[in-house]
C-alpha cells in the first residue's frame, strides 16, 4: 500500500515537472521568436534602403516547388513548437490525473460501503446493549425490592382504665432482609367517628430496627376514659379507631418509605384488629 502511494506521488510530481518545463520552453520560444522578428525587420529595412526592388509576382498565381516545400516544412515545424509540446503534456497529465482520481474514487466508494456495513453492525450492537442495560436495571430493581427493609404493624393493644388516659401499645416489625433506619411512628384515635381525636408521636423518637426484629411502642393519648364511655366501649356501642403512619429508610436511604395502618377495637378480643390502611381508600394518607 505504501509503495502504491509512493508511485502515485512520483507520477504526479513528474506531470508537474513536464508542465513547468513546457511553460519555460514557451516563454523562451516566445522571446527568441520576438528577437528574430525584430532582427529580420531591421535587415529588410536596410536592404530596401540600399537596393529597392519591385516584388516578383508569379504568373497565374502558380506555386513553385520551393514554396510548396517551404509550406510543408512550416506545417511540420508546428508539431515541435513548445506550445504544441506543452498542450500534449497537459493532455497526458490530465489523463493520468483522471485515472488516479478514478482509482481513488473507487477506493473511497469501497470504504464508504464498508463503513456503512460497520455502522449497521454498531447500531445492532447498540440496540443489544440497550436491551441488556434495561434487563440489568430490571434485575437491580428486583434485587432492591427483594432485599430492602419492610416495616409494618403486627399488634395494637389498648389499656382501658376509668379515670386514666387512653394508652395503646403498638408493635412494629421489620420483615425485610436488611435493616431499617430512622423508624418513626405517629398515631391518633377516633371515637364514634365524631372526631374526638387525640394524636401522639412516639416519645423516644426515631430508632434503628434490624431485619427480623420487633419493637413495641407505647402511645399515651390525651383522652381520659370516663365510666360512661368505657361502658359504651365494652358494650361495643362506641367504636375506638386507631390509625397512624410508620416511616423509615432502607439501605438506599432515599426515598423515605411510609406504611399506613388502621385498626378498630373489638371488646371480645381486648385488642385492635388492624390492617393496612392502603386497602381502604377512605383511610389513606397521613393521620389527622
Amino acid at each position: 500500500m505504501r509503495g502504491k502511494r509512493l508511485a502515485i506521488k512520483v507520477l504526479v510530481y513528474f506531470v508537474l515537472a513536464l508542465v513547468l518545463a513546457g511553460l519555460v520552453l514557451c516563454v523562451g520560444a516566445s522571446l527568441n521568436k520576438r528577437a528574430g522578428t525584430i532582427k529580420d525587420a531591421h535587415a529588410a529595412n536596410e536592404n530596401q534602403e540600399t537596393s529597392p526592388q519591385l516584388p516578383r509576382v508569379p504568373e497565374n498565381n502558380a506555386v513553385t516547388d520551393g514554396e510548396y516545400g517551404y509550406g510543408y516544412q512550416k506545417y511540420a515545424a508546428k508539431w515541435v513548437e513548445p506550445t504544441a509540446l506543452l498542450t500534449i503534456a497537459l493532455v497526458v497529465g490530465v489523463f493520468v490525473t483522471a485515472r488516479i482520481y478514478k482509482g481513488q474514487l473507487q477506493k473511497m466508494t469501497e470504504t464508504v460501503a464498508l463503513l456503512a456495513g460497520q455502522s449497521s453492525t454498531m447500531r445492532e450492537q447498540l440496540g443489544a446493549m440497550k436491551d441488556q442495560a434495561a434487563h440489568a436495571a430490571g434485575q437491580l430493581d428486583s434485587l432492591i425490592t427483594a432485599e430492602r427493609a419492610y416495616v409494618g404493624i403486627t399488634e395494637m393493644i389498648p389499656i382501658l382504665e376509668i379515670g386514666k388516659r387512653l394508652v395503646v401499645t403498638i408493635t412494629c416489625r421489620n420483615g425485610g432482609r436488611t435493616p431499617a433506619w430512622e423508624v418513626g411512628c405517629t398515631a391518633s384515635v377516633d371515637i364514634d367517628e365524631k372526631r374526638i381525636v387525640a394524636r401522639s408521636d412516639y416519645p423516644e423518637g426515631a430508632f434503628f430496627l434490624p431485619s427480623g426484629f420487633e419493637k413495641p411502642m407505647e402511645f399515651v393519648f390525651d383522652l381520659v376514659l370516663t365510666d360512661e364511655l368505657l361502658i359504651r366501649i365494652e358494650k361495643d356501642t362506641s367504636k375506638i379507631i386507631c390509625l397512624g403512619e410508620v416511616t423509615y429508610r432502607d439501605f438506599r436511604w432515599e426515598p423515605k418509605h411510609s406504611y399506613l395502618f388502621y385498626g378498630i377495637f373489638y371488646p371480645k378480643g381486648r385488642r385492635f384488629e388492624h390492617y393496612d390502611a392502603d386497602s381502604h381508600g377512605n383511610k389513606r394518607g397521613n393521620p389527622n
